[in-house]
C-alpha cells in the first residue's frame, strides 16, 4: 500500500465506502461561517470543548477558524490512489490560484444568493432582525463573503 493510502482511515460513519484523512488545508484557511442566515442561533451555540471538532458544515465549529480539512476518498486501491495523489499534489502545488479562483466563485455565487435573499425572502420576514444584526456585525457582507463559509472536507475522486 502507498504512503498516500496509508494516512486514510476508514471513516466511521460510513465503513468500507469512504475513507478520511484529516490533515493541514491546502486552501481557504481563513474562511470561517460566522453566521447562519436563517438559524438566529446559529452563532450562540456551544462549540464542543475536545478537539478536532466534527467537520461538518452546519455545525457550531464551522464558527472556528482553524487549519484542519477532511479529505475523502472512495476507492482504496493502488489505481485510484496514483491519480487521488496526483490530484492532491496539483491543489497544493497550485493553492494561490485554486484559492483565488474558489474565492472569485464563491463570491459571485454569494452575491447572488444575498441579492435574492434580501430581495425575495428577508423583506417583511421574521428572519429580517436576525439578518440586520448579521449587518451591525459585518457591515458590507459581499465584501466579507469568508465571513460566510468555512472549508470543512475535500473528496478526491
Amino acid at each position: 500500500m502507498s504512503k498516500f493510502l496509508e494516512r486514510f482511515l476508514t471513516d466511521p460513519e460510513f465503513g468500507d465506502t469512504q475513507w478520511m484523512w484529516v490533515t493541514q488545508k491546502p486552501v481557504l484557511v481563513n474562511a470561517v461561517a460566522e453566521f447562519a442566515v436563517f438559524d438566529e442561533s446559529f452563532h450562540k451555540y456551544k462549540l464542543g470543548k475536545k478537539r478536532p471538532y466534527p467537520l461538518e458544515p452546519s455545525c457550531p465549529s464551522s464558527r472556528v477558524q482553524d487549519d484542519e480539512v477532511a479529505v475523502v476518498i472512495y476507492e482504496r486501491d493502488e489505481a485510484a490512489s496514483v491519480l487521488q495523489e496526483n490530484a492532491w499534489e496539483f491543489l497544493h502545488d497550485n493553492s494561490s490560484a485554486i484559492e483565488a479562483s474558489l474565492n472569485r466563485k464563491l463570491t459571485f455565487i454569494q452575491k447572488g444568493c444575498l441579492t435574492q435573499l434580501i430581495e425575495e425572502e428577508l423583506e417583511g420576514s421574521p428572519w429580517e432582525d436576525h439578518w440586520e444584526m448579521i449587518k451591525s456585525v459585518i457591515p458590507d457582507p459581499e465584501a466579507e463573503i469568508g465571513r460566510f463559509y468555512k472549508l470543512v472536507g475535500i473528496s478526491l475522486a
